[in-house]
């Protein structure tokens, strides 16, 4: 369509300003080039033939100990009928000047070998460079082997790199990389900083999209702060939403959240710092091997410092109620490799009148912007608080065990339908050191709902092939009006030196009526020389998402409330005495033990009495093994388990009631070696470890009855 201007000259010159003025507003004024830096996108590619191409995705520099580290990263791209044979097409490095710079790939590019139709490859490339070289004084030559041409190489094309050209991410952008061959985009989604007296710590979050059909790994990237003077340092990864700190996962399609942390001093400038991912290489074989970073993506992010009122009191006014919030204590719990923590804030409702829980959370920070991920237990659910009455809520996260929290403090919001304001800032007191309890003693929980009393009876060792099981036995005694379920408990076994090993409980989900008491049995798996004298269990009420635990297959997110139990020595004086075994709540008398050998089998005679402790309605030690070996050639010829008020039929194994028990044992002796000097041995048994209660050396014999102390050897 054409546009007619007529009239006078006047109106025409009207019709023109006009006409700029939309052409202004439609199209504002763009930036001239040269302010824009030039980028990978910017370079054109290298064509091969008239329908395939190289392109250049990424080229970078990172300087190293020993000078500089250049990568680069391409696509050849096969627009034709027939497959290319990457055999054919090279690849050269060299200076503005000529001075020429060996090329390796990555490992994982070599067997590439070929680039099919109408597809692509992806080929990384890097090459150690003096310190003073700069991407602009470098030409990355794209070369065909050719035997008609002097020197067989032919240069196809090549990349030069503009002297603005960087791929430096800015502050708030987002970059897309390849990670062996994979594509993935990365941006930070969230960079803020904490402030103590010598040092700031720097908290990034960053988002990492494997945008591929196939899970990645990402163990070999590191990650750096680096200042704006030039120094690097290495960022530790506090947490991932997949795989591992030592061994990322980025799965297909989903978005994945990686934390990372670093304190530096405040000699080092927090302005103008940038994230550089790299990745980490190995280079050369034998005596030559080392390890090459090669650069990624460099990120940019403002840190900011929040100003909050920060206060050990806070008062609180809505509507015509008056509150008063305060950190009552914190607790710091070894926990699943971390260290969970624990906020008690008490909220006191100083008005007159019961007042509603206040639109109020809290959540744990360290410093004014490191947020730790911070959930409320809920022990209870309080509806109101009378007047001049207390609550108390329970906030947990985890942290690392190496964390300080020496400015840890608890944030307060105040929420309005999606939105929140921030309140206050309360200071926390120090971590509270477990209660003591001794050798003997007896410790009263009497907290968030719960009502019992722990007893430490005993400790056991028990044997394995290649470790030990250290066994202690509590009794849990039920102070609430009402039967019910024990708590599980939770926590670890510390021994003198300050070493920690995990724990398992072994408890049942019965009923416990009032003053009744549960027999609970914790374990740890110890190495065989393990000094154990001067140990103590820490243990705490176990919680998670729905609050305390009680049964024993639920999820454990951490314990609150702990407690150090000091440990007796364990006793393993072995006596030959069969008349009062103790199994777990049970006493067994053996009061019949006959052993006699024919020519093709072993006979025994076993019989006893069992009794049980009825101040206990639940426990789990009812395991014993009846043996008969020679423990000088460790031959066994009798190896028999037994479970106290098992269920019988199951295979392999004896039960005995409450009451009188007659077992016979016979075992054929075909195929067996049998020796003449032999023990009697009984075993209280555990998860296949074995401790020995009563050992006897017998002889066989169709007359003697091994039971009766009188008759000996």
């Amino acid at each position: 369509m054409q546009t007619v201007v007529s009239g006078s000259p006047k109106l025409k010159w009207r019709f023109y300003v006009a006409m700029l003025l939309v052409v202004a507003l439609v199209f504002p004024t763009l930036p001239p080039m040269s302010e824009a830096a030039s980028t990978a996108s910017s370079i054109k590619p290298v064509y091969i033939n008239s329908n395939s191409y190289v392109k250049l995705d990424s080229a970078d520099i990172l300087s190293t100990s020993k000078g500089k580290t250049a990568s680069f990263t391409i696509t050849l791209y096969n627009g034709g009928s027939k497959a290319i044979n990457l055999q054919d097409y090279w690849f050269r490095l060299a200076s503005t000047s000529g001075t020429k710079y060996t090329l390796y790939m990555l490992d994982s590019d070599k067997t590439k070998k070929t680039v099919q139709a109408n597809s692509n490859v992806t080929l990384t490339f890097y090459s150690e460079l003096p310190s003073s070289m700069t991407l602009p004084k470098l030409i990355f030559k794209v070369v065909k082997f050719d035997f008609n041409v002097a020197g067989y190489e032919k240069t196809l094309g090549q990349f030069k790199f503009p002297s603005d050209y960087s791929t430096d991410v800015k502050a708030g952008g987002y970059t897309s990389v390849k990670l062996n061959s994979t594509p993935v985009n990365i941006r930070i989604s969230k960079s803020t900083m904490s402030t103590s007296t010598d040092n700031n710590t720097v908290n990034i979050e960053l988002a990492m999209r494997n945008t591929s059909s196939s899970e990645l790994s990402i163990a070999n990237l590191q990650f750096l702060a680096q200042s704006a003077a030039g120094g690097m340092y290495k960022m530790k990864v506090t947490s991932t939403t997949s795989g591992t700190a030592e061994a990322i996962v980025l799965r297909p399609k989903i978005l994945e959240k990686i934390k990372l942390s670093i304190t530096l001093p405040k000699s080092v400038s927090t302005k103008g710092q940038k994230l550089v991912i790299t990745q980490g290489i190995s280079s050369g074989s034998g005596e030559s091997a080392s390890t090459l970073s090669l650069p990624v993506s460099k990120i940019g992010y403002n840190l900011k410092t929040a100003n909050t009122t920060t206060a050990t009191n806070y008062e609180y006014i809505k509507d015509d109620y008056t509150y008063k919030m305060n950190v009552a204590s914190i607790q710091r719990n070894t926990w699943g490799g971390e260290d969970s923590l624990i906020g008690k804030l008490v909220i006191t409702n100083t008005s007159s009148k019961t007042a509603p829980i206040p639109a109020v959370e809290g959540s744990l920070y360290l410093g004014d912007n490191a947020a730790v991920k911070t959930t409320i237990i809920p022990f209870t659910n309080p509806v109101a608080i009378p007047a001049k009455s207390s609550i108390t809520i329970y906030y947990t996260g985890t942290v690392p065990t190496t964390t300080s929290l020496a400015d840890l403090k608890l944030k307060l919001f105040e929420k309005s339908g999606e939105s929140q304001t921030e309140l206050a800032a309360l200071k926390t007191p120090a971590a509270i050191v477990p209660k003591s309890i001794a050798i003997g003693s007896e410790n009263n929980v009497n907290d968030i709902g719960e009502n019992f009393t722990v007893n430490v009876m005993k400790t056991q060792l028990l044997e394995g092939t290649s470790n030990n099981l250290y066994a202690i036995y509590m009794d849990v005694t039920n102070k609430q009006a009402r039967a019910l379920a024990t708590t599980k408990l939770v926590g670890y076994l510390k021994t003198a030196d300050g070493d920690k090993y995990d724990i398992k409980l072994m408890k049942t989900s019965n009923l416990i009526n009032s003053g009744k008491k549960e027999q609970i049995i914790v374990t740890a798996e110890v190495p065989k020389q393990l000094e154990l004298g001067g140990a103590t269990v820490v243990m705490g009420t176990a919680f998670n998402a729905q609050g305390i635990v009680k049964k024993d297959d639920a999820e454990i997110t951490g314990f609150v409330n702990p407690v150090s139990y000091a440990l007796p020595e364990y006793n393993q004086t072995i006596t030959s005495d069969f008349s009062k075994v103790q199994v777990g709540p049970y006493t067994i008398n053996m009061d019949n033990i006959i052993t006699y050998l024919t020519d093709d089998k072993i006979d025994v005679d076993f019989s006893g009495q069992v009794t049980k402790d009825l101040s206990y309605e639940g426990f789990s030690a009812k395991k014993f093994t009846f043996a008969i070996e020679d423990q000088s050639t460790n031959l066994s010829m009798i190896n028999s388990p037994f479970e106290l008020e098992g269920t019988a039929g199951t295979a392999g194994q004896y039960v005995w009631k409450v009451g009188n028990n007659y077992t016979n044992i016979v075992q054929s002796v075909t195929d067996k070696l049998v020796a003449k000097t032999i023990q009697l041995n009984i075993y209280e048994e555990i998860n296949g470890y074995k401790t020995k209660l009563v050992s006897k050396n017998i002889k066989w014999s169709p007359y003697l009855n091994w039971a009766d102390p009188n008759n000996k050897e």
